[in-house]
């Protein structure tokens, strides 16, 4: 799906998972918003997703197979949402910890990111837009993410690629780099206006 649409933001509030959400993003709102923001384009809300393409499952999309972040996963566990929610937020904080930067972390959620030599280039820019725009949505409507604090920026991550990510804590410290990669997509954006 293309394009920022309303009518599915509003299905993640709130959202039959908030509790999983808001404890797998230590209570982050920016976290928090970013994971609604991912669910809200890769899933549309649909917990029984299947992209046959790929494939991937479930509310976060997670890629199944050798291919996928979590390869001995079986189909019907990625399907259960609250195991979909975990994984996908720990590739996903993991993403943020080691890029810093909310655009390239999504691109790369995405699988749109290109590393060579040291720097990125993000190739699917309309994904990253898109997710944006539901990142925006849900900061401004959400009441799980009203009201919380900012917090301290982690110390810049290694660019290289690990073997394979960790499934559970992986990326602790990722929420707190979002803070800092939304403060410069948010001066970008008004510096746009």
């Amino acid at each position: 799906m293309l394009g920022f649409s309303s009518a599915i933001a509003v299905r993640g509030v709130p959202s039959a998972w908030d509790s999983v959400i808001a404890d797998q993003a230590g209570g982050d709102p920016q976290l928090i918003a970013l994971t609604k923001a991912v669910i809200a384009h890769e899933s549309e809300w649909n917990a029984s997703i299947v992209n046959p393409r790929d494939p991937s499952y479930g509310l976060m999309q997670i890629l199944y197979g050798p291919k996928g972040p979590y390869p001995s996963y079986t189909t019907q566990q990625l399907l259960d949402p609250v195991t979909n929610i975990q994984l996908g937020m720990a590739y996903l904080k993991q993403q943020l910890a080691r890029y810093g930067d909310v655009a390239a972390a999504l691109s790369r959620y995405n699988g749109g990111l290109v590393v060579s030599g040291g720097t990125w280039t993000i190739t699917n820019q309309a994904y990253v837009d898109d997710v944006l725009a539901y990142l925006d949505w849900y900061l401004a409507n959400d009441p799980l993410v009203a009201g919380g604090a900012p917090v301290t920026p982690p110390e810049p991550a290694p660019t290289e690629e690990p073997a394979e990510p960790a499934p559970e804590g992986a990326g602790a410290a990722a929420g707190v780099g979002l803070v800092v990669a939304l403060g410069i997509v948010a001066a970008v954006i008004y510096a746009q206006s």
